[in-house]
């Protein structure tokens, strides 16, 4: 810093400004943070731990994400490896959705109208996934993952309905009811609180996705053995990727989660697209 010969106030240069605030170049990042259990701690330029009180405060007011790429930029490598999977899984849906509503019309009432609300939830989470991933930093991102992250909850009760769809029963009615009112709390969490109650996000999740173990006699036991073991294993397999998906040192950590969701939805449109074809039938 340095006086001013005119007026004598006092001039801040900007380099120094910037190296004072923790900021050290585009290329090397200064502060940065690491994930933890009980939240996050700042790790300056020189790898050394900071230890201003003051800096969580303020990262917190700005509502920025404690997780990659917020904290730490993917390599091309890994945004190569997650782009490929999100161009197949951008494929697989549009397929999905085209081949489900050309069924569709066989269908009575909801039992139609369950399989476009099931291949329309496909397509959105694929989409705003891929959006949200491939858009680069800034307050856009930011509001790509409110949708990305909301459109999962949506996706998980959309699952369900053509598989209830297809008994009408009045367990099941109520069922479905509690599971689009929970995806619309999801909804509400994601939406209105972006980057809190981030493990109470990720814990509604399992839980939607699991209920279905609740009621088991009115859900899975009409269906055959092979179609419950593929919602079974999609299940198992999206679990198992949200372990990847907290893993946020892991190199190639959002691709191999993004692979282990598509693998997943692909198990589970076997499922959904068992139920429908049996149900086609059944209707001559």
């Amino acid at each position: 810093m340095f006086k001013s010969v005119a007026d004598g106030q006092t001039i801040v240069d900007p380099q120094e400004a910037a190296e004072s605030a923790g900021y050290v170049s585009d290329a090397r990042a200064g502060r940065r943070r690491k994930n933890s259990w009980k939240g996050f701690t700042y790790i300056r330029a020189d790898g050394a731990k900071l230890a201003d009180a003051n800096v969580p405060e303020r990262v917190k007011s700005l509502a920025v994400p404690c997780c990659r790429p917020f904290t730490r930029p993917y390599d091309r490598a890994e945004l190569i490896a997650d782009a490929i999977l999100h161009a197949v899984g951008l494929g697989f849906a549009v397929t999905a959705l085209a081949l489900l509503i050309s069924m569709a019309g066989g269908l009575p009432g909801f039992q139609g109208t369950s399989v476009w609300i099931y291949g329309v939830g496909l397509v959105t989470v694929v989409a705003t996934s891929t959006a949200y991933n491939a858009w680069p930093l800034g307050s856009t991102k930011l509001l790509l993952r409110r949708f990305d992250q909301s459109a999962i909850y949506l996706f998980i009760a959309a699952s369900y309905t053509p598989i209830i769809a297809q008994t009408d029963i009045a367990p099941n009615n109520i069922f479905l009811l509690v599971i689009w009112t929970l995806a619309g709390l999801g909804l509400v969490l994601k939406l209105a609180f972006p980057c809190r109650f981030e493990r109470l996000a990720v814990l509604l999740c399992l839980a939607l996705g699991w209920s279905g173990l609740l009621a088991y006699d009115v859900v899975f036991s009409p269906l055959p053995p092979a179609t419950v073991y593929l919602i079974a294993v999609g299940g198992g397999l999206y679990s198992i990727g949200v372990v990847f998906h907290l893993w946020d040192n892991l190199r190639f950590q959002s691709a191999i989660w993004h692979g282990f969701a598509l693998s997943a939805a692909g198990l589970q449109f076997i499922a959904v697209f068992n139920v429908v074809s049996k149900a086609v039938a059944a209707t001559g």
